[in-house]
């Protein structure tokens, strides 16, 4: 499963899942990791926990606070797709990961073919989101 067209119209958001999104997939995201959003968040999570719905982790990153952006959502782990993944989108993930938000973000390859950079600040609380389907089209779910 893979998330496209990632967009939180507000920073205030605590969690990715508040965002429309859609999981209709356009050509430069099917089956592809290349344009996979990745984040590099400033301090290692506090907390650990077994997955629920909506959580989102960041995964193959020389440090446990960057990598992949990956969403859990019917048992599975998915990606989202970086096209139109902006500013606000990457500040709501980062608090979601516990963070106050992010420093900067930039397109970068570093991380193999992965593409997508966020930078997190300070720390802040944890947060739970709502169960999500995967068959929602630029749903917005509501915390």
């Amino acid at each position: 499963m893979k998330w496209d067209d990632v967009n939180c119209a507000s920073s205030s958001y605590l969690s990715i899942a508040q965002c429309s999104y859609s999981t209709i997939i356009e050509s430069g995201c099917v089956n592809s990791n290349s344009y996979d959003a990745t984040v590099y968040c400033y301090t290692t999570r506090i907390w650990n926990s077994s997955p629920f719905p909506g959580m989102v982790r960041l995964q193959d990153g020389i440090y446990s606070n960057e990598g992949r952006v990956e969403v859990y959502c019917n048992g599975q782990w998915g990606t989202i797709c970086s096209d139109g993944f902006d500013s606000t989108d990457a500040n709501t993930l980062c608090k979601q990961l516990g963070y106050d938000g992010y420093n900067s973000f930039d397109h970068t390859s570093r991380l193999g073919s992965l593409d997508f950079i966020i930078l997190s600040m300070q720390l802040q609380e944890k947060v739970i989101i709502p169960h999500f389907g995967e068959s929602s089209y630029h749903r917005r779910l509501q915390a």
